[in-house]
């Protein structure tokens, strides 16, 4: 979570020496560190702010580290958030059910400063990556929803013009046609009904109907 230019860190241990241990090797400007207690806290925690790391205690006071990871990972909003698991001693098969909950990486204590700064400033370039894609993913889209939008508005102006253009084109093709009729002698007057027939003999009487 970026917050008044800080990146939000997670911490999650029931034990507060380990807390204090952690979060001292965190003294970093550009973080802000946020404490939870046990897995519940945690959870509320990623669903309701946007974390770069969560840093995850294999042992909580209401579950285990693992089922923590597991519930995180099944949430949409956090599905993609790095968790670093922190052991107090080395356990092979602990550390198989921590990658297989989705860790990308298994710790032990003591923890080693430089160690944990590398690693913690590999995913924080990581993290400052994705959110500059994002950002720049939101923007392309806009800027295409604004795209379309022109080229709808251009099309309708475009068929508006067409249409204005085609019923002129009548109007005049009928203009035309009646000048052209009363040219010819067949004035609205001299008009015959329908099915009345024009004289065959130019000399005969004026009128329709003739046989």
């Amino acid at each position: 979570m970026i917050e008044n230019g800080k990146i939000g860190i997670l911490l999650v241990d029931g034990h507060s020496p380990d807390l204090d241990e952690l979060q001292s090797m965190l003294q970093d400007s550009s973080l802000r560190v946020v404490r939870a207690p046990n897995g519940a806290h945690a959870l509320r925690e990623v669903l309701a702010n946007d974390y770069a790391l969560v840093f995850l205690s294999v042992h909580l006071s209401d579950m285990d580290g693992v089922e923590a990871a597991q519930l995180i990972k099944q949430q949409e909003l956090s599905a993609q958030l790095p968790i670093i698991f922190v052991a107090s001693d080395f356990d092979p098969e602990h550390r198989k059910q921590c990658y297989e909950a989705g860790a990308v990486d298994y710790m032990v204590r003591p923890l080693e400063p430089s160690g944990l700064q590398a690693k913690l400033g590999v995913l924080l370039e990581l993290y400052r990556f994705k959110k500059l894609l994002s950002e720049r993913t939101s923007e392309f889209q806009q800027l295409k929803a604004d795209s379309d939008e022109i080229q709808r508005r251009e099309m309708e102006r475009e068929q508006s013009v067409l249409e204005r253009f085609s019923n002129s084109q009548r109007h005049g093709c009928h203009r035309a046609l009646t000048r052209r009729a009363a040219g010819a002698g067949f004035g609205a007057g001299n008009l015959c009904r329908s099915g009345d027939r024009i004289p065959a003999n130019p000399g005969a009487k004026p009128g329709c109907g003739d046989p």
